[in-house]
């Protein structure tokens, strides 16, 4: 995994972590609570988007039956 896929995959966990830091530092400003809310609810968004993705990719792909019913093109 390169750099990139990771920091992709890191980001809304970094997102999230740092809303709980802002909150639990804010003392009384309400401005820091909250930008702490918005970013740990980005975190949650981004992370539910991602599953439902990936949920619905694994559902398009063929299954084993389809793929040995799948007509083979040989080109040579």
């Amino acid at each position: 995994m390169d750099l990139e896929t990771f920091w992709y995959e890191v980001f809304p966990y970094v997102y999230g972590v740092g809303g709980l830091i802002a909150i639990l530092f804010s003392g009384s400003s309400l401005l820091l609570k909250g930008s702490g809310v918005l970013l740990i609810v980005a975190s949650i968004t981004i992370i539910r988007l991602r599953r439902a993705y990936r949920r619905d990719e694994i559902r398009r792909m063929p299954s084993a039956a389809e793929v040995a019913q799948m007509p083979i093109h040989d080109d040579d």
